[in-house]
Order: structure tokens, then sequence, then C-alpha cells
């Protein structure tokens, strides 16, 4: 496929540019052979780098609102659509992007969630990175970290909503596009490392160590670190899903 067929966006805001420095000195760092465009979603605010396109949607009316303002701006066939607080922590595998990639276009997907939290696919007898998601499972068009046909995307960004609405949305159970997500085995070793940093704006409390360990010391100060409790709130949630996963069930 044509790299002009794909763009990455950061889905971001001007109230969250204290983490762009950061994010792109990582992602230039371990995706040094990054094969896309790339733009930065904002208010009013210009990230300086010449590697970047930054798009200015003007004030907040809504996340999903923003999306489509930018895409506007943005005619690939494929939008990687990331967050601003997902920090890349280690050397992505291209290769594997590109596979998944092409193992979308074979499948006639619109969607794929690249993330290894659920929901993933459970199908031990195939050997593609990727597989359909059945209808009807919970967060089956999650857009945290996804890559997506731009015309699926506008569909499920319906105006006015917000980026819980989209995640927790069960339009995709309507729509003739596939929906498909990582397989278990393809978890394992997912393309994508990261640092997930920020919840409710503040640092997720795992996520300071790892970001120090970064060489951002100074980024920490700018922002509050989760309570504990709400913490504890997110293990418990992890140990519910890893039971889901453990026994290849899904959520619905």
């Amino acid at each position: 496929m044509d790299n002009d067929n794909i763009a990455f966006l950061v889905s971001s805001c001007d109230k969250y540019s204290d983490l762009w420095e950061p994010f792109f000195t990582n992602f230039y760092k371990y995706w040094p052979d990054f094969p896309y465009k790339v733009y930065l979603i904002s208010n009013h605010k210009k990230y300086e780098d010449e590697r970047v396109t930054t798009v200015c949607v003007g004030e907040d009316l809504s996340y999903a609102d923003n999306l489509r303002t930018a895409l506007d701006q943005i005619q690939s066939k494929w939008i990687l659509l990331w967050m601003d607080d997902v920090i890349f922590s280690a050397d992505v595998d291209t290769e594997k992007v590109k596979r998944i990639v092409r193992e979308a276009e074979a499948l006639n997907a619109g969607y794929v969630k690249l993330s290894t939290d659920l929901p993933i696919v459970y199908d031990s007898k195939t050997d593609l990175l990727i597989g359909e998601l059945p209808k009807g499972v919970k967060y089956r068009s999650a857009i945290g970290l996804c890559l997506i046909q731009r015309k699926v995307l506008l569909d499920l960004a319906e105006p006015g909503f917000s980026a819980w609405d989209m995640d927790k949305s069960d339009a995709s159970d309507s729509m003739e596009e596939l929906f498909c997500a990582l397989t278990k085995s393809a978890t394992k070793n997912p393309p994508f490392k990261y640092i997930h940093a920020l919840i409710k704006g503040k640092w997720l409390y795992t996520a300071v160590g790892e970001l120090k360990k970064e060489g951002f010391s100074e980024l920490v100060k700018s922002r509050e670190r989760q309570p504990l409790t709400a913490y504890l709130y997110i293990v418990l949630y992890l140990f519910r899903s890893g039971i889901y996963k453990f026994f290849n069930k899904y959520w619905y």
C-alpha cells in the first residue's frame, strides 16, 4: 500500500501541550524509520517540528467534533489514531505494523484495535496477527490506539461525543465493515510498547517511575499523581480482564 494512504494522527488539545515534546521525542527515538505522514490535533497552539503537521481545530466542542474538523484536512484512507498521553517506550516493529495494515486490507476491515487490553481476539488456529471481534463485545470500537478507515472514524465520531462516548458506543454492531483486534498470540509480542501516562489529567500511579526512566523527571513535576485508591481500582479492573483473557472469554 502507498504510504500516503495512511496518516498517523495524534489526538490532543492545547491544555495537554506539555506532553507534545516528550511524546515526539520518544516517538522519533523509538520509531526512526516511521513511514507515514504525522498529524497533531490542537486548538490554537502549534508544535514546532517540520516533521509534524499541526491541525488547529479552534475552540473545543467535543472530542468527536475535534476529530471531524481535523479529518477535513486529512484525506488518507487509513488513520493510525493515537493519544497524546500514550508515550512510546521501546523500539517499534515497523514490519509488523505494515503486516497488520496488509492483513486489514485483505480482510476488508474498517477498524483494528492495536492495544493489548480487552477486547482481543481468541483464535489459536490463525497465523494472522489480527482477527474479527464478535458483535456485542464491550469496547468493540474503542478509539484509543487503532488503525481505522477515515470513513469509519467519521461514522463513529458522532457530533458532541466525548472519547468515552465513542469507546462505549455500539454503533459498530450495525456497520458492514469488520471490526478487528490483535489476536491473543499477537498481544504477547505487540508492535508497540508504551507508557500510558495520564488519567483524568493526572499521572497514572505507575507512569511516574517509567517517565523518569525515560528522562522526563521535570515533566512529572507539572501534574499531580492519581490517588492510590484510584490506582487500586485499575488494578482490580486489570485483574478482572486477566481472568477473561486466561479463559478466552469475551466481555459482553
